[in-house]
This record gives C-alpha cells, structure tokens and sequence, in this order.
C-alpha cells in the first residue's frame, strides 16, 4: 500500500498553520512539523500528526458519548494489549464518560474504524479543546 507522504508546520512565531509543506527555510526551530497519517475523518478531511479528533461510540455507553483524542505517530506502548509498536497512536484527552469508565490519558493504536471520526482542530490552534470543562 503506498501513502502519501506531506507535511504541514506550525509556525511557532506567526502563530499559524503552514499548510503542504516542502522545504523549510532556517531558522528550523521556528516550525513544528507534522505529519500526514494517510487517513481521512468522515467529511474526507486529512489526518495529521496534532489533530484533535473526537468520535462517539454508541455500542455500550450513553448517547452523546464524546471521546477527544489526539493523534500521534511515533514509538508507543499500547495501554490494552502492554506491548510496544511504531505508528499512528492516539492519546486520549478529554471524554464524557463517567470517571470510572473514563479513557483519559490511554494511548491505543489509532481509531481507523470509527466512521464518525472528525478532525475538531489542533493542538497548536484550539489547545481549548484538549481542557477539561468545569461543571
């Protein structure tokens, strides 16, 4: 299977996304790269390196069940199965299960089957997202 394979850059200076990025000029440590994962959300949206997705799963949790995940690509040990692997990975953040329940802070392999999966920002643009509400 090939995937493509793009950046884009947050500019730590100008406080943007720079988007399909080619080359970086110096100075380099004013960009963050990510990474494209090959993924798509459910509006056909690409999949980066630092987006937050959120998705519902509705199988055995209350309605309106929302999971905040962001996504990552590296070396990571799965918190279900113990063992270690190298890709896209999501880290969850934020949900609306009850706390026993909860995912918070649990690293898995990335949530390819999940079709409504959507990209709801990133962690350099909506870093609101990745806090926990107050009730």
């Amino acid at each position: 299977m090939n995937r493509e394979i793009k950046f884009r850059a947050w500019h730590t200076v100008e406080k943007k996304i720079v988007k399909r990025v080619t080359t970086i000029d110096p100075p380099k440590k004013s960009y963050i790269l990510m990474q494209y994962t090959g993924l798509k959300d459910k509006k056909g949206k690409d999949i980066y390196e630092g987006d937050i997705i959120m998705y519902e799963i509705d199988d055995y949790l209350p309605p309106n069940n929302k999971t905040y995940c962001v996504v990552k690509i590296g070396e990571y040990q799965d918190d279900y199965l113990n063992d270690w692997y190298y890709g896209v990975y999501e880290e969850t953040v934020k949900d609306t299960i009850t706390e026993t329940d909860s995912d918070v802070g649990k690293i898995k392999p990335f949530a390819v089957g999940y079709d409504d999966m959507e990209v709801v920002g990133n962690i350099y643009e909506n870093p609101e997202l990745l806090e926990e509400k107050d009730d």
